[in-house]
């Protein structure tokens, strides 16, 4: 189980349900009759399985009970099998099945994808001692889920914002007056010395980067 509570996720959950104006046109949701139904997810391909905070987030911001998702709560990270089936104990209004299901899906598929991919190259580069980070390149309003499914799947997490470490890329180089300067610009606006990350493209900056102390490097 991921360190998510449900109930801080409802803000984001709502903002994603109101795309479909199902906040706004609320009477929808309860106009629709029909018997209690019982859930189930069919795995179609092996993955290692995430986001399912957010899966139960989803019905819960509609009215379910939480406690009929916490044994998928502590799932997170389990691998399935092609053609494993995760039957739900607890029959759910039919009304909350078909409100939250699409957004429920699509959040547990993409955290579990994300997962999956990750531990599959998790699992080949720990044989030469190798960590896996992930990058600050995330999709808008997902980057908790996509961060959290890296850990999911064994990676690492490796700025979580733009000041978390000061990176210096070709731009700031460009900027700057070259690698040099650009490390003097972050020194100067404190920046921790063991926390600046620089990009470089051949062994002479390599050799300066060296020089100047800088301990992270990216080849990009």
């Amino acid at each position: 189980m991921s360190d998510f509570t449900l109930t801080s996720l409802y803000p984001q959950i709502k903002s994603w349900l109101d795309e479909d104006d199902l906040i706004r046109n609320f009477h929808y949701t309860r106009t629709l009759n029909g018997s209690d139904v019982k859930l189930y997810l069919k795995i179609k391909s092996p993955l290692t399985l995430a986001g399912a905070d957010y899966f139960a987030a989803t019905f819960a911001a509609l009215g379910a009970n939480p406690a009929h998702f916490e044994f998928l709560r502590n799932w997170d990270g389990k691998e399935f099998k092609n053609g494993e089936v995760i039957e739900f104990p607890e029959a759910f209004p039919f009304k909350l099945a078909v409100t939250g299901e699409r957004l429920a899906l699509n959040l547990l598929q993409h955290a579990s994808s994300i997962a999956t991919w990750t531990k599959q190259h998790v699992t080949l580069a720990i044989k030469k001692n190798i960590k896996l980070l992930d990058t600050r390149k995330t999709t808008p309003g997902l980057r908790s889920l996509e961060k959290y499914a890296v850990r999911v799947g064994g990676g690492y997490n490796h700025r979580l914002g733009q000041t978390d470490a000061w990176m210096i890329k070709d731009n700031h180089k460009s900027c700057l007056g070259g690698l040099k300067g650009a490390f003097e610009f972050f020194k100067n606006q404190g920046a921790f010395y063991n926390n600046i990350i620089a990009e470089i493209h051949d062994l002479a900056e390599l050799k300066q980067a060296q020089d100047l102390g800088i301990q992270h490097i990216m080849l990009d």
